[in-house]
């Protein structure tokens, strides 16, 4: 095989961009407990095996130094775009959790979020996101995130992505949308039980005045709180199972809106 041209090295390094782009903020690849070096190693290690994918296309040509700079500004907009699509799932599942905590009495209980290190989550948004990111392991969530990623090249041609600002933003707007929808959805069966804890606990109250019950109350909030998580998990899978098939849904769906026609 013989030396690589100026501008299949121009390829080669823009398709690292985009690839180191996307990873960093993937679900489970993008966790701050994969060392720099790593996952520096696992973009080139992927970008070794698109490459011949890319090749398919015609290869940018770059005139000058601007001009290879703007097209890696342009492939890391498509790797973040791509990225932050990707996080929303996990980001209506610690929603969930923080809705959960506000009604158990945890709001004030904050740790470091499993996902997303820079940023603080309730207790049971901590247990939760967990729970569901080894399901979307098992849920092959991590395949199809690679896929989406090999689809990337197939649509968008390096240097050749559209970004129509009206379409781009209808997406990121349903997506948060949905990120509230599955929050809801999930913390719903949680917040219904101890909704009516709290309506039986005031009805106590009144009955039963000589009971403290702020000392009964909270232990016993925690209590039917963890207990109906526990019984509704089986309907959370489910739910967290079309997720993982709707997050690869809108992925490809933004992938067409930026690919050039």
């Amino acid at each position: 095989m013989g030396l690589m041209t100026s501008q299949q090295i121009t390829l080669f390094l823009l398709m690292f961009v985009r690839v180191t782009a996307i990873l960093y903020l993937l679900p489970v690849f993008g966790h701050k407990i994969i060392q720099p070096r790593l996952r520096i190693g696992i973009a080139f290690f992927l970008t070794l095996i698109l490459y011949p994918l890319a090749m398919a296309n015609p290869v940018p040509e770059v005139g000058n130094l601007p001009g290879f700079f703007w097209m890696v500004i342009m492939e890391v907009a498509v790797g973040v775009t791509i990225g932050y699509f990707t996080m929303f799932i996990f980001a209506a599942v610690s929603f969930a959790g923080s809705l959960i905590d506000t009604d158990m009495g945890f709001a004030m209980v904050s740790m470091a979020d499993p996902i997303d290190e820079d940023i603080m989550s309730t207790a049971t948004g901590v247990l939760m996101t967990i729970i569901f990111t080894i399901l979307f392991l098992l849920f092959n969530g991590h395949y199809y995130l690679l896929m989406a990623l090999q689809k990337s090249f197939e649509l968008i041609p390096v240097g050749r992505a559209a970004f129509p600002s009206e379409p781009v933003m209808q997406a990121a707007v349903n997506s948060v949308t949905l990120v509230m929808e599955i929050g809801i959805r999930l913390a719903a069966p949680i917040m219904v039980a101890l909704f009516i804890t709290s309506v039986a606990l005031g009805v106590i109250a009144k009955t039963m005045p000589q009971m403290n019950i702020f000392f009964v109350g909270a232990p016993l909030k925690i209590a039917v709180g963890f207990l109906t998580l526990s019984a509704a998990l089986p309907g959370m899978v489910k739910l967290f199972e079309w997720c993982v098939q709707r997050m690869y849904q809108d992925v490809w769906a933004l992938l067409k809106i930026m690919a050039v026609t």
